[in-house]
C-alpha cells in the first residue's frame, strides 16, 4: 500500500520516478512504466509522460522486470554479440558454455567476467552467484591468448626443425624446410596422407589450434642419357641421373673424328634436333640419347673485296684441295668502270686471278676486284636563273652553289665544267659578255665554296656558250 501522489493541473510531466515524494521500490525488479490497473491492463504511461490533470483524479500503478545481466562477447572493439539472464534474487550467472548464443573468440581462451570490456573492474568467475536485487548490470567476457604446439612429421625425410609453439599475436610461424634423396617435397599437409596442404617450406602459417604436420612425397624417376658419336671413333659412356637434376654433358675427349671438329651435341643425328653446346648444362625431364655433331675443318679461307666498288660478296670456304670458280663482282658494281679480275694486293702489283675461272685452293687469301676505266659525267641542276642582266651570285644563287658544292664532295669529282649563258634579251657582244661574266662569278663562289671547307683536288672549267634555247640566264655545270 505504499504510493506517492502529484497535485496539479493543466497538461504537464507525471513526476519522474526517481523524484517521486515517496521511494517506490521492488527489491529484484526494475520500474518499467505505469498502468491505470495494478495488473498491468488499462492505459500505459512512460515515466515522466504528460498527463492533463484537469481531465480529473487518476490511480497509476508501478509495472516492474526482473533485473537482468548482460552477457558481452567482447572479442573485439566492434563485437555486438550479447546474451541475457534475468531474475530477481541471488542466482548463479548463467555459465559460460550455456550462453545463447554461444561465444567465441578464435585464438583466444576465456577466463571469466568483469564489468570493464577492457578491464579492470570487478570480476566474476564462470557460474559465479549474484544478487539481482543489487540491479542489472553488463559482463564483458574477459580474454587470454591461446598457446598451440605445432608438431612436424617428415614422414622419412629431414626437416630444420620437429616442432614449434606458437601463441596468439605472436608473428605467423615459417613453415620448415623438408628434403628427401629421391623425392620431390609436396609440402605440408593436414594428414599423412590426403588431407589439405597447410603450405610449402618457408610459407606463413598461423596455428588456430594444437596440430601435427605432415610432409608428403613425389618419388622422383631416374633417366639415362646416352651418347652416340655418330660416325666418328671412340665413346661416351651414358650417364644417368634424377629427374629435374642438372646434368653437365661430357667432354668429347674421347671421341674423335679424322678431318672434322666437334661442335656439339643434338637429340637428333642429322642436327634437326635440339642443339647444345660441349660442356653446357641440361635439365632432365626424361631419357634421351645425344649424338655428337662434326663440323668438317677448312682448309681455306678466301675473302673478297671489291676495292672501290658497292656491295660485298661472300668468302668462300674450302678445303684442301677443292676446286672453286671465283665470282665476278655485278656489272653496276662500280658504274664507269670495268672489273678486270683479282689480285692478291689492292694495287694489282700482286697475284692475279681471273674472275669465273676454276682455281684449286690451298691456302687463304685476300683477293682484290682490279678495274679499268673512270667515273661517268654527269649533268647537274644548273645555277641560275639570274635576274635582268646580273652577272653576281647572289641571293638564292648562293644556296644553289653551296649545293652544288655538298654534291662534289659526297660524290668525290675532280672536275667541274661550267657552261654560261646570257639572258635572251641580252644578244651579240653583249651577250656574250654576259654569258663569260655570269660563268666566271659561278667559278670564282663555287673555288671560295671549297676553299671554305679546305676541299682540293677539284679543277673548275668555265666555258662561254652564248645564247641555247631553253638555257638563258643560267649556268649549266657537269660534274665528274
Amino acid at each position: 500500500s505504499v504510493y506517492a501522489w502529484q497535485i496539479a493541473s493543466g497538461d504537464i510531466p507525471i513526476t519522474l520516478f526517481e523524484s517521486l515524494n515517496v521511494k517506490l521500490t521492488n527489491p529484484g525488479f526494475t520500474f518499467s512504466y505505469w498502468t491505470t490497473n495494478p495488473d498491468g491492463s488499462g492505459v500505459k504511461y512512460s515515466d515522466g509522460a504528460l498527463y492533463n490533470f484537469d481531465l480529473g483524479n487518476i490511480d497509476l500503478y508501478a509495472q516492474w522486470t526482473p533485473n537482468q545481466v548482460t552477457f558481452h562477447e567482447n572479442a573485439s572493439l566492434s563485437d555486438s554479440v550479447a546474451a541475457l539472464q534475468s531474475a530477481s534474487t541471488t542466482t548463479s550467472l548463467t555459465l559460460f558454455s550455456d550462453l545463447n548464443p554461444s561465444f567465441s573468440n578464435p585464438g583466444y581462451l576465456f577466463s571469466g567476467w568483469s564489468t570493464v570490456a577492457g578491464g579492470p573492474g570487478t570480476d566474476y568467475s564462470d557460474g559465479a552467484t549474484y544478487d539481482f536485487t543489487l540491479g542489472s548490470i553488463s559482463l564483458y567476457a574477459q580474454w587470454n591468448p591461446a598457446t598451440y604446439s605445432i608438431n612436424y612429421a617428415a614422414d622419412g625425410g629431414t626437416t630444420s626443425a620437429t616442432s614449434a609453439t606458437f601463441t596468439t599475436g605472436d608473428s605467423s610461424l615459417a613453415l620448415p624446410n623438408a628434403s628427401e634423396a629421391g623425392y620431390t617435397f609436396d609440402g605440408w599437409f593436414t594428414s599423412a596422407q590426403g588431407g589439405s596442404l597447410v603450405g610449402m617450406s618457408g610459407a606463413s602459417f598461423t596455428p588456430t589450434s594444437s596440430a601435427t604436420l605432415y610432409a608428403q612425397w613425389t618419388v622422383i624417376p631416374a633417366f639415362a642419357v646416352t651418347f652416340s658419336a655418330n660416325g666418328g671413333t671412340g665413346s661416351v659412356g651414358s650417364v644417368s641421373a634424377l629427374s629435374g637434376a642438372s646434368l653437365s654433358l661430357p667432354s668429347p675427349a674421347s671421341i674423335s673424328r679424322p678431318g672434322y671438329v666437334f661442335s656439339g651435341w643434338n637429340t637428333v643425328a642429322d642436327g634437326s634436333g635440339t642443339a647444345f653446346d660441349p660442356s653446357s648444362t641440361i635439365i632432365l625431364v626424361g631419357p634421351m640419347t645425344l649424338y655428337a655433331q662434326w663440323r668438317q675443318l677448312p682448309a681455306a679461307v678466301v675473302t673478297f673485296v671489291l676495292n672501290g666498288a658497292r656491295g660485298s660478296i661472300n668468302a668462300i670456304s674450302a678445303y684442301d684441295g677443292a676446286i672453286e670458280t671465283l665470282p665476278t663482282p655485278p656489272a653496276l658494281a662500280r658504274p664507269g668502270y670495268v672489273f678486270t679480275g683479282w689480285n692478291t694486293r689492292a694495287n694489282g702489283k700482286g697475284s692475279p686471278f681471273a674472275g669465273g675461272v676454276p682455281v684449286t685452293l690451298s691456302a687463304s687469301l685476300n683477293l682484290y676486284a682490279q678495274w679499268s676505266g673512270h667515273a661517268p659525267a654527269r649533268l647537274v641542276s644548273p645555277i641560275g636563273p639570274f635576274t635582268s642582266s646580273s652577272v653576281r651570285v647572289t641571293g638564292s644563287l648562293v644556296s644553289q652553289v653551296n649545293r652544288l658544292v655538298s654534291l662534289i664532295i659526297r660524290q668525290k669529282r675532280h672536275v667541274v665544267t661550267l657552261y654560261g649563258y646570257p639572258s635572251s634579251a641580252a644578244t651579240g657582244q653583249a651577250g656574250l659578255y654576259q654569258g663569260r661574266a655570269r660563268v666566271n662569278s659561278v667559278a670564282l663562289a663555287i673555288r671560295r665554296a671549297l676553299a671554305h671547307v679546305h676541299h682540293g683536288g677539284v679543277r673548275v672549267v668555265v666555258v662561254n656558250e652564248g645564247l641555247a634555247a631553253g638555257t638563258s640566264n643560267r649556268v649549266s655545270v657537269v660534274v665528274r
